[in-house]
């Protein structure tokens, strides 16, 4: 009964996300179709597993209740949705290529003249088989083997984890499904088992996809988040480029289109990385260096996709780490002066004018105007 109701969660999450992710198609760069169809699918044939099972539904509708061998076609699907993770690539009519071999095994099974049990274990195994060598030599050739450019190593880098998780439930997929198989003689309970003892896999997957919110909503949806998270904050960046690009520009283009989203949410996470805004300035030098990407794909950036200009930005990023502060209750026993020099602001002068600017208002009245313990507030403002 437990794993029969871990199995209809299980499938349930799956199948929501899988939706999910076809929903936010437009806000996420990277979606891979092909993990949206395994999540699909798998949340799909479990959900229904799992409603059979507790006796919610008397007739299963999933095919795979009838024609065990149709569950044949997940390899080729696991296979190119590490080709398309791995090059990047959109769906393509190429991709049906690979499903021929599945085909094939699939009608040797189905409608051979000579099927028995031992056909099907041994078709299955070895169609198996064969997807998943070939996924470990994808693998082991653009993660390990390989050498790339920066920007196509950087990808991959990031990438690693989340390959090497969907690799794991694939060979757990491989190991239990190939077990059942010899061990147990009726198709339909080989599927049934596999059913409830792989949930165990999916829920560790689910538990990576919302630590890790960027695989789920996407670059855009993080971006935004991180930009209207409170209300002080600022529109800074914009994913559509602010004006028409020049044609001086359009190599830089050519080579960081790919990778905006991706470069912007790193900026964001540095401008909110109180131990880094509290000692360095985010000026164009440090964000190539410490992101480990040309200078000239961050002067592109704040040329096209920043509502700032260079100096701007960076005195807003400061300004917004001062209102973090304040936040913290900093001034409680520290002067507005000190207040300045955290923020890296190089004079008095300098800080007042640019909280003013980006205010509208002076740090006095901004002080007089917080509700949290404005009698506390209006004497530390006095010594400015």
């Amino acid at each position: 009964m437990f794993l029969n109701i871990i199995s209809l969660f299980t499938g349930f999450i799956c199948l929501f996300l899988g939706l999910f992710f076809l929903s936010n198609k437009g806000n996420n760069s990277r979606i891979n179709f092909y993990f949206v169809l395994i999540l699909t699918l798998f949340g799909f044939i479990r959900f229904e597993f799992g409603l059979e099972t507790l006796g919610i539904i008397s007739t299963p509708f999933s095919p795979l209740k009838f024609r065990t061998s149709l569950a044949l076609f997940l390899a080729p699907v696991f296979y190119l949705f590490f080709d398309k993770l791995y090059r990047q690539e959109a769906p393509a009519k190429k991709d049906l290529l690979y499903f021929i071999p599945t085909i094939l095994a699939i009608l040797l099974i189905d409608f051979s003249l000579s099927f028995d049990l031992n056909t099907y274990k041994y078709v299955t195994s070895i169609n198996y088989l064969l997807y998943f060598l070939s996924i470990l030599f994808l693998s082991h050739h653009y993660l390990i083997k390989k050498k790339f450019n920066s920007q196509k190593t950087k990808y991959l880098q990031s990438i690693k984890i989340w390959a090497i998780i969907i690799l794991f439930l694939l060979t757990s997929i491989m190991i239990i499904g190939v077990y059942l198989l010899f061990i147990i003689k009726d198709r339909y309970q080989v599927m049934q088992q596999f059913y409830k003892y792989s949930s165990f896999t999916w829920l560790f997957i689910i538990y990576y996809l919302f630590k890790n919110p960027f695989i789920i909503f996407g670059e855009r949806y993080l971006i935004n988040n991180i930009q209207i998270s409170k209300k002080e904050d600022f529109k800074i960046w914009e994913l559509k480029a602010l004006k028409g690009i020049e044609k001086k520009d359009l190599s830089i283009y050519r080579n960081c289109k790919d990778n905006i989203a991706a470069i912007i949410l790193e900026i964001s996470k540095l401008e909110h990385n109180e131990a880094i805004v509290g000692k360095e300035t985010l000026k164009i030098d440090y964000l190539a260096r410490t992101i480990k990407i040309p200078k000239s794909h961050i002067e592109f950036l704040f040329k096209y996709h920043c509502h700032y200009s260079v100096s701007g930005y960076i005195n807003l990023i400061k300004i917004k780490y001062v209102l973090r502060l304040i936040d913290s209750r900093y001034l409680d026993h520290k002067t507005i002066n000190s207040l300045a020099e955290k923020a890296l602001f190089t004079s008095r002068t300098a800080f007042f004018m640019n909280f003013k600017k980006y205010m509208g208002i002076s740090i006095t009245t901004y002080l007089n105007q917080i509700e949290a313990c404005p009698e506390r507030y209006r004497i530390y403002a006095s010594r400015a």
